[in-house]
């Protein structure tokens, strides 16, 4: 376990180093997270158009 703690902590610095905000990361089993269940929303550029 300590090398998926190691990688987590790794990839939360490196990401930090870049954008200098520390995310959580965490890693799940594939499968484990639930499908996305809102419907995509499209949206129109109306400028200029008027």
């Amino acid at each position: 376990m300590a090398f998926w703690d190691n990688l987590e902590t790794d990839i939360s610095k490196s990401i930090q180093d870049e954008i200098a905000v520390r995310p959580e990361v965490e890693f799940h089993e594939p499968g484990s997270l639930p499908r996305s269940e809102g419907k995509a929303v499209r949206v129109i550029d109306m400028r200029g158009e008027m």
